[in-house]
């Protein structure tokens, strides 16, 4: 029985999961090797003294379950919390049984420990990771739909200003209906940002210079009871992105600092940059980022910080902590969607009472970029343009502002449609076409399309990027416009890819 008892013994001590023995009053009476490795603590620390694992948090939970065990119940992998000496708290599962005298009187428990925090970790990333796509897709799709519908009234708002005297009441009502419009662009395009499926013109920019180009409007913004603070590296290195959306990343930060510091006295924001290099020991992100250099973005408050449940949800779309009415809660979701469209990261520490500082790393770029010559401007003389779109409203805009600019307009509302006047009409001089149409992709057509007339030049339309990053029209030579455009915009672009064409 000795000798059976003593290799019981070491079967527990060399077992690869944490075991450990408790008595009645849960003093520990064995603690293995991998329970030593996992909670930190030796077995002479804890030998004889109240198992020192439980967080106050888990106490109510614990005192339930050592309970039910000394009824002589067995527990079968209850996920818990448990804490490690050096305070790191740990997701796990915990199996028990009882262990009895020869009466059959419960003595103590067994118990067996597994770490799943890493486990919890991927759950939740994934979960994470479903969320945001899911989210995505919608915000995309419904920000597509509304970016035409925008595109019709900005275009037919700006017509009609045009025929009315600037002295008239009514100009005054049409130039409201162009800034409602506007303002709902900028939120479609915060949709579009936050669900990665917004197009983007990366090129290699100096975030310091962007930085102080921002300065005056990032003093005005914290303005009041506040001090902004640059702390900018001299060497940093250039990144590879979209200006303007690094730019969106910026004050979209500065506001949400700025309200962090609103009802402190001395509040402070501080922009900083630097060279980073990111290895594999950011482990409790929740992606592993990718290793190599990159360029960081700190944006730090001494504001009323956050506690651990807001910080889960920050980036969460329409998620905020403001009061009804002063907030969208897309500002920072939109900054997660940037940062990730960029090839980037972004990372929250924050502790309440005391600040925040997020924290954007983008890849740092590494060879120039194509440089393009300026266009040299000239007149429209009656160039035929092939418009393919299947919104009416878009359409008929787009046919309205090109025929003021003196050009011959073939409309499509299809890929069909637009090839049986390609073949009809050989001096067409530009296609335009959407992106996306029932049935024929904008690339698909324009490859057909310049089959019948060879080397014809292309404008894209769209108010939705994926399709166009999956159609190949990421590269800055491909000429794009961004619904919701206005008239004025649409001119320009098809005058910049006439005069581009013949060079």
């Amino acid at each position: 029985m000795l000798a059976t008892h003593r290799r019981l013994e070491e079967l527990v001590g060399g077992a690869p999961l944490a075991i450990m023995v408790l008595d009645n009053d849960s003093n520990v009476v064995m603690w293995n090797l991998a329970a030593e490795e996992m909670f930190q603590w030796t077995a002479g620390e804890v030998l004889g003294r109240p198992v020192p694992t439980v967080p106050p948090e888990e106490r109510v939970a614990y005192d339930d379950l050592r309970e039910r065990e000394r009824r002589g119940e067995s527990i079968r992998a209850v996920s818990s919390r448990r804490v490690r000496k050096d305070g790191v708290v740990l997701d796990v599962q915990i199996s028990t049984a009882p262990l009895r005298d020869r009466e059959g009187s419960v003595v103590g428990v067994i118990g067996m420990v597994t770490d799943v925090s890493e486990q919890r970790r991927l759950e939740a990333q994934l979960r994470m990771a479903q969320k945001m796509e899911a989210v995505g897709l919608l915000a995309g799709g419904v920000a597509h739909d509304f970016n035409n519908l925008l595109t019709a009234i900005k275009g037919f708002a700006s017509l009609l200003e045009m025929t009315i005297p600037p002295a008239d009441e009514s100009h005054e009502f049409v130039e409201e209906i162009g800034k409602a419009a506007d303002r709902a662009a900028g939120l479609t395009a915060q949709l579009l940002a936050f669900s990665r499926r917004q197009i983007l013109r990366p090129e290699r920019i100096d975030l310091n210079t962007r930085v102080r180009d921002l300065q005056r409007m990032l003093a005005l913004l914290v303005s009041e009871g506040g001090e902004l603070v640059l702390d900018l590296d001299p060497s940093l290195g250039l990144v590879h992105a979209d200006p303007g959306q690094v730019e969106q990343v910026i004050l979209n930060l500065a506001v949400n600092a700025r309200d962090a510091i609103a009802s402190r006295t001395n509040g402070r924001i501080t922009i900083a940059t630097s060279n980073a290099t990111l290895r594999d020991e950011f482990t409790g992100w929740r992606v592993a980022p990718a290793p190599g250099e990159y360029v960081r973005l700190d944006v730090r408050d001494n504001g009323v910080g956050m506690d651990a449940a807001t910080q889960a949800r920050i980036f969460d779309p329409f998620f905020t902590t403001k009061a009804a009415g002063q907030g969208t809660g897309l500002g920072l979701a939109t900054v997660y969607g940037i940062a990730k469209q960029s090839r980037g990261y972004v990372w929250v520490e924050s502790v309440p009472g005391e600040g925040s500082t997020f924290t954007i790393y983008l890849p740092r770029a590494t060879a120039l970029a194509p440089t393009e010559d300026e266009a040299t401007s000239s007149p429209a003389g009656g160039d035929v343009v092939l418009l393919v779109e299947d919104e009416d409203g878009v359409r008929r805009v787009a046919r309205r502002v090109l025929e003021l600019q003196g050009y011959r307009v073939l409309e499509a509302t299809g890929g069909a449609q637009a090839l049986e006047l390609a073949r009809s009409n050989p001096a067409i001089g530009l296609l335009v076409t959407d992106v996306m149409m029932p049935g024929f992709l904008g690339p698909a057509l324009a490859e057909s399309v310049r089959e019948i007339v060879p080397g014809l030049p292309v404008l894209y339309m769209s108010g939705h990027a994926d399709e166009v990053a999956r159609g190949g029209l990421t590269d800055p030579a491909i000429h794009f416009l961004a619904k919701p455009f206005t008239p004025s915009q649409l001119a320009e672009k098809v005058r910049e890819v006439l005069d581009a064409s013949r060079r």
